[in-house]
């Protein structure tokens, strides 16, 4: 051991796990760790005795994080950068949390000692680590940076993320919802042959709009419309399965009553809009966050999904372009002292070769043309799509993206 090494650290394994924690990290591909904030003298670096190498506590925070994104994780670091997909199940995520004590059991020595808790949303440990140093003399934020990384060098000794385990998982505690014997091909049947209401018909989510990627078919069934999943990224949802109840008595033009299921399949009682074949879920009544859906069939968009067909796709999927989206966009400065909020959707096409054209604006917010600026600067730049398919030659395909602010 180096003798500037003036501490070290042990490696607890929850025992209901049988010693096998990186096998139940791979069920994960997110990690909450909360910023650390350390006073001036615990971050010195001890290792080194060089009192000239001080790091911040933000430094030391981003050192830690790197050494959870370099093995594969995604980390979040406040609550507010968590997408609303993990904010409505946090079983997707695993909760860091650090404890800073003094051990002095050990008369005449004390040490001061870091642990770090890894849990899932049962507040199940998964993983825990501590690392002790000789105190005074050991560093806090020293201890925490080695706490980090001895913990992200552990799991990622076996860290392969393995959608299986999640699935698992996801089985283990997700209620019950309606189940129904519907399928891609009998709901297109279906508002292929019969006298429809203009909500009813197959929709797809729209990316920005804060839900993973849905096709949803809304089908009238006695004193409701069902809203029954066609397909799903979220491997909670099966086909078949009933995601929202819709009303059929509007409380006005085009607005019903709703009972919408979130990922979870917890439900909320709320309202949804449905106009030039968008519709639009209030998530939230007390909020502005408005989930949206495109309908693709009947009379859909030019780039509705067919049997000899297929969508353009931005590299990676749906996720991907969320992704893209929520790194990339930025809310106007003019705007931030008087708290405007709204969503802007824009319609762009996609080109045989895959390059963005034709973006203009369908809905903007009024009187703030820089929203829909930036909304545009970054569609345009986005990389290069799959163009769509028809019967197997490429054509130019059409998509509606929207951003809330």
């Amino acid at each position: 051991m180096k003798k500037h090494r003036i501490f070290w650290c042990l490696i607890l394994v929850l025992s209901s796990l049988a010693g096998n924690a990186q096998s139940a990290m791979n069920g994960y591909k997110a990690i909450y760790l909360p910023v650390q904030v350390f006073s001036s003298d615990s971050f010195h670096a001890s290792r080194t005795g060089n009192a000239s190498l001080k790091m911040t506590s933000e430094e030391i925070h981003d050192k830690a994080k790197a050494a959870f994104e370099r093995i594969g994780f995604r980390v979040y670091d406040e609550v507010r950068q968590l997408p609303l997909e993990i904010l409505e199940n946090k079983c997707d995520i695993v909760f860091c949390s650090f404890s800073y004590e003094i051990d002095k059991a050990n008369v005449p020595y004390e040490f001061s000692v870091v642990t770090l808790e890894m849990k899932d949303c049962q507040d199940s440990i998964l993983e825990k680590v501590e690392c002790r140093g000789k105190h005074p003399g050991s560093a806090w934020g020293d201890l925490y940076l080695e706490t980090a990384k001895k913990t992200a060098k552990r799991i990622g000794a076996q860290y392969k993320y393995d959608a299986s385990k999640k699935d698992g998982r996801m089985k283990a505690w997700l209620p019950a919802v309606e189940k129904t014997n519907e399928t891609a091909v009998s709901m297109k049947t279906y508002f292929a042959t019969q006298k429809l209401d203009p909500i009813e018909g197959i929709y797809i989510s729209i990316p920005g709009s804060y839900l993973p990627y849905y096709k949803i078919g809304i089908k009238k069934e006695g004193p409701v419309y069902k809203a029954i999943v066609i397909e799903s990224e979220f491997i909670g949802w099966k086909p078949g399965e009933v995601k929202a109840y819709i009303k059929r008595d509007s409380v006005s033009a085009g607005v019903f009553p709703t009972q919408w299921f979130y990922q979870d399949k917890k439900s909320i009682y709320t309202l949804c809009d449905y106009h030039d074949k968008l519709l639009e879920l209030h998530s939230q009544l007390a909020t502005s966050r408005i989930d949206s859906f495109h309908k693709v069939f009947p009379d859909g968009a030019p780039d509705a999904p067919s049997a000899a067909g297929a969508q353009p796709m931005y590299p990676g999927g749906e996720s991907e372009l969320r992704l893209f989206v929520s790194e990339n966009i930025r809310y106007p400065e003019k705007y931030l002292a008087a708290k405007i909020h709204g969503k802007v959707i824009v319609q762009f096409a996609i080109t045989t070769e895959g390059d963005i054209s034709e973006i203009k604006a369908i809905r903007e917010i009024e009187g703030c043309p820089e929203f829909t600026k930036e909304v545009i600067r970054v569609v345009k730049r986005m990389p290069k799509w799959t163009s769509g398919m028809i019967d197997g030659k490429k054509v130019v395909g059409h998509y509606v993206l929207p951003v809330q602010f």
